[in-house]
C-alpha cells in the first residue's frame, strides 16, 4: 500500500504491520479490499514521513502493551507515573527540556495518529499534550492552539 504525501511524495508502507495497528488501513484492506491501492494524503499536511516512522518506531521498539493512562486526567496527573519505561521514553521527545518545539511536534503527532486512527497512541499523546499544557504560559497556549495558523487547516 503507498501513501501519497503533500508534494506528492509517495511512502510505501507494510499492509501486514499496519492492519494489526491502525484502524484506518484496516478497514481499507478489510471493508474495500483496497490491498496495494494508494491512500492520498496530500492534502493531509500531518502526515509526513517522520511522522509515519514515529509511529513505525513506537510500534516495533514497543514490546509491552500500550500503556493506560486514568480517565479522566487528575490534576496532579504526572505522565511517568502512568507509562511504561519505554513509553516514557519515547515521549521525552516531546519534553521542552529537549525540544524547544516539542508541543507543536506533539500536536502534529496527535493529528497523525487521530488520522491513522491509532487510538492507544492517540490517547497517549493526549495525556503528554495535557501535561505540557498545565507548565506552559497562557500566551504560549494561546500561540500553541489559537494563533498557529499551520495547525488550524
Amino acid at each position: 500500500m503507498i501513501i501519497v504525501l503533500k508534494g506528492l511524495k509517495e511512502y510505501e508502507i507494510n499492509e501486514n504491520i499496519w492492519k494489526n495497528y491502525s484502524n484506518l488501513i484496516s478497514n481499507l484492506i478489510n471493508d474495500y479490499k483496497k490491498i496495494n491501492e494508494k491512500i492520498i494524503c496530500e492534502e493531509f499536511e500531518y502526515t509526513t514521513i517522520i511522522l509515519i516512522d514515529k509511529i513505525l518506531n513506537h510500534k516495533f521498539h514497543n514490546k509491552e502493551k500500550f500503556s493506560k493512562v486514568p480517565k479522566p486526567l487528575r490534576e496532579e496527573f504526572n505522565f511517568e507515573d502512568y507509562v511504561s519505561p519505554y513509553d516514557n521514553h519515547f515521549y521525552k521527545f516531546f519534553d521542552y527540556e529537549y525540544n524547544s518545539d516539542g508541543d507543536v511536534e506533539l500536536l502534529k503527532f496527535i493529528k497523525c495518529t487521530n488520522f491513522f486512527d491509532i487510538p492507544e497512541l492517540f490517547e497517549l499523546s493526549c495525556a503528554k499534550m495535557a501535561e505540557l499544557c498545565r507548565s506552559i504560559s497562557s500566551n504560549k497556549f494561546q500561540n500553541l492552539f489559537l494563533h498557529n495558523k499551520n495547525l488550524n487547516k
